[in-house]
């Protein structure tokens, strides 16, 4: 520790600074807003001393709110390490691994935080890493805040209680929220169900300019495969929050499928800087540097894809044409008997589960 010590003392010095003085310098760009500048300032203190919590918990928040969360949740694991049983840790942390999707992480992480919100976002990681039922069991004693309440009807909705989750999309309409935000959250839980017409038609009824209306507009418009239209809202909400990962994935990858990744692939970038363990950004940017005749480039991606997503099908036989591409012919070959082998255990399944049994 008296090393530790010694090496932050000499490397404030060399700044002219104590280390408490360099903290409270970032802290104060952090409170200004001043997020690039918060950023150099917490990731220097952090630097010499290495093991102060608030300094890494602090430099998390300044890239969460950059709109970095992976690179948030690598900090925040480094703070955890040093302090496990720090609440707001677990909670920031755990609120990361949902924006990355990564929900047996949140939960894990989330599950010993008692506090109203870290029970919230428990609830939502296991609702959206698939147990609707489980979900349901947490948000009953959390009382009638409008986000529980929204939990509570898309779990409804996921469990084929139709009535029970019209009744509580009711309770939004009665309480404080506005006919608008009752809209866009009934738009949401459609499309998250897989109700696409219905989520359309929730999501042009809002009248007003609500955060996030244009992405849901435009991952609605996707699948529906109204690509006019779905460009148009992607690029707003693109040009509403420019380093979001999945306004940037929808839109890129909306592009690569219409045969124009020169114009997509600076979009699938970006998704990438965000969220870097996404499959489908790296299997879309796979595509799009084919489709502008760069195949080892190709390759490369879309085997990160791959070893991320090693039973999704179409990633084998995208992997396939790029290694041709490359002159890889013996793993092309591989590749392709991969995606035919996938191809075939998928439809031996829809085959098994058509037969009715005793």
């Amino acid at each position: 520790m008296f090393v530790r010590f010694v090496a932050a003392c000499l490397f404030g010095a060399l700044w002219g600074q104590t280390p408490q003085a360099q903290f409270e310098q970032a802290a104060s760009a952090l409170q200004r807003g001043e997020l690039g500048a918060a950023e150099r300032l917490f990731s220097a203190f952090v630097a010499g001393q290495p093991r102060h919590v608030g300094g890494l918990g602090n430099l998390g928040v300044v890239y969460s709110r950059q709109g970095l969360p992976a690179k948030a949740a690598e900090v925040w694991e480094r703070a955890l390490r040093l302090a496990p049983g720090d609440p707001g840790l677990r909670t920031n942390l755990g609120l990361a691994y949902l924006r990355l999707e990564e929900y047996g992480k949140a939960r894990g992480v989330l599950e010993p935080v008692g506090s109203a919100q870290g029970r919230e976002l428990f609830a939502t990681a296991l609702l959206y890493g698939g147990d609707a039922a489980g979900a349901a069991r947490v948000l009953e004693g959390l009382g009638a805040a409008p986000g529980v309440i929204y939990l509570r009807a898309v779990c409804a909705l996921k469990l084929g209680r139709k009535e029970e989750a019209a009744g509580l999309f009711g309770q939004l309409v009665d309480g404080a929220l506005g006919a608008d935000q009752v809209a866009f959250l009934r738009g949401k839980a459609a499309y998250e169900t897989g109700s696409f017409e219905e989520a359309l038609e929730s999501l042009l009824a809002v009248k007003g300019a609500l955060p996030g209306l244009a992405l849901e507009l435009g991952k609605v418009y996707v699948s529906l495969r109204d690509a006019g239209r779905a460009e148009e809202r992607l690029r707003v909400a693109v040009g509403e929050t420019p380093l979001d990962a999945e306004a940037n994935y929808f839109l890129g990858a909306l592009l690569v499928q219409q045969d124009r990744a020169s114009e997509g692939l600076a979009f699938l970038q970006n998704a990438l800087r965000a969220r870097p363990s996404f499959w489908g950004s790296q299997f879309y940017l796979g595509r799009g540097l084919m489709g502008v005749g760069k195949a080892r480039e190709a390759v490369a991606a879309l085997e990160r894809a791959r070893a991320l997503r090693p039973e999704e099908a179409q990633i084998a036989f995208q992997l396939s044409k790029a290694l041709a591409a490359a002159g890889r012919v013996a793993e092309s070959r591989a590749a392709l008997g991969r995606f035919k082998a996938a191809r075939e255990k998928h439809r031996e399944a829809e085959r098994e589960a058509l037969v009715l049994k005793d």
